[in-house]
C-alpha cells in the first residue's frame, strides 16, 4: 500500500532530516539530524550532518561517513494509520527510531496503551508506551510507502516471539528452579537443534518490559510453556507445592500453617524454611509429551 504523497529531499543547510548508517551491527534505525554544510569534492556533493537529541537538543556526534538521508516522515500522515499487533512500526529507542513490529497490545497500569514489539537486529522485544511509537514508512522514489503487517505472527508456532514460557536452570546448590520468561527468537543450529533466546520476567504470571533487561540463549530442553492457573483453596500440611522467590519458582513442602493465607516452606535441597502468602504458592506440574500432568 502506498500513502500517495510526494516528497523531495530538502538538503540545504539548516533543514531537519533524518539518516541511517550501520554502526555496531544495528541496522534500520534512523536519527533526527540537521544539514551543516554542502560543499563540492571530486565532482560529487558532500553534505555534512549532525544527529540531534531529541528535538533541538545537545548534538550527539559530527557524522564522517556514508549515510542514508531522507526527509523526516510526514505525521500528519502518520497520523492516519492505527498502530495494531502484526502492524511494522518505529520505535523511539536510545536516540533513534528503530524498526520493529507489534506482537501485542497491553494496558498499563493507568489503563495508557502500550505494545511489546520485536526486532530482529539484534533480537529482542520491549515494552513501548503508545506515544513512543509511529507506523513505520518508507521512502521511495520519492514516495512514501506503509510497509505490510509482519507475517511472522501468522506461523502458528508454540513458542513463537512474545510467548511467556518457563526456563529451567540450577543454583548454586544444584536445585532445579523454574524462572517466567519471554521467548525473544527462535535459532536452528547447523545440527538442527533448537535453541531460543528468552527474556527473563520479574512477576510470576506477566512482564514489566525494561529496556535494560539481558538477554539469554537457552536449550529448548529447558523451556516449557507457562504453568496454567490452578485454583486450589487451602493447601495442607506436608503438601508439595512449587513457591515463587526470587524470580523463580522452587519445590518445597508446606510445614506450618502461620495464618489462613500464610505458610511455612520448607526446602529439601537447601534445609531452608521460608514464609509465602498463599498467592505465591502451585500444586507441582509436569509438561510431559505436550500436556500438563499433576
Amino acid at each position: 500500500m502506498r500513502v500517495s504523497m510526494d516528497q523531495r529531499l530538502d538538503i540545504r543547510e539548516g533543514r531537519e532530516v533524518e539518516v541511517c548508517y550501520e554502526e555496531n551491527g544495528f541496522k534500520a534505525v534512523w536519527y533526527k539530524a540537521i544539514i551543516e554544510a554542502t560543499k563540492s569534492k571530486s565532482g560529487f556533493i558532500e553534505h555534512s550532518v549532525r544527529l540531534l537529541k531529541d528535538d533541538f537538543a545537545t548534538p550527539l556526534i559530527q557524522l564522517s561517513l556514508h549515510v542514508l538521508l531522507r526527509p523526516l516522515p510526514p505525521r500528519h500522515l502518520q497520523a492516519r494509520i492505527s498502530i495494531k499487533q502484526g502492524c511494522v512500526v518505529d520505535a523511539y529507542h536510545k536516540d533513534g527510531w528503530w524498526t520493529g513490529f507489534v506482537i501485542k497490545e497491553l494496558k498499563d497500569d493507568n489503563s495508557e496503551s502500550c505494545c511489546l514489539v520485536f526486532f530482529d537486529s539484534p533480537p529482542d522485544i520491549i515494552l513501548f508506551e503508545r506515544k513512543d511509537l509511529r507506523p513505520h514508512l518508507k521512502w521511495f522514489y520519492k514516495k512514501w510507502w506503509v510497509r505490510p503487517k509482519s507475517q511472522l505472527l501468522a506461523e502458528e508456532s508454540m513458542f513463537s516471539p512474545g510467548t511467556m514460557v518457563e526456563v529451567s536452570s540450577k543454583t548454586d546448590e544444584m536445585e532445579i528452579v523454574w524462572v517466567p520468561a519471554m521467548i525473544i527468537k527462535e535459532i536452528e543450529e547447523d545440527d538442527e537443534t533448537k535453541k531460543y533466546i528468552v527474556k527473563f520476567c520479574n512477576k510470576p504470571l506477566s512482564w514489566e518490559g525494561s529496556k535494560e533487561t539481558s538477554n539469554e540463549t537457552v536449550d529448548s530442553q529447558s523451556v516449557r510453556p507457562k504453568q496454567p492457573l490452578f485454583l486450589v483453596e487451602e493447601y495442607k500440611l506436608l503438601d508439595c507445592v512449587e513457591a515463587f522467590r526470587g524470580l523463580r519458582w522452587r519445590k518445597g513442602i508446606v510445614n506450618r500453617f502461620v495464618s489462613q493465607k500464610s505458610y511455612m516452606v520448607s526446602f529439601e535441597d537447601t534445609n531452608k524454611q521460608l514464609r509465602f502468602n498463599h498467592s505465591d504458592l502451585r500444586p507441582p506440574m509436569e509438561w510431559e509429551d505436550g500436556v500438563w500432568k499433576l
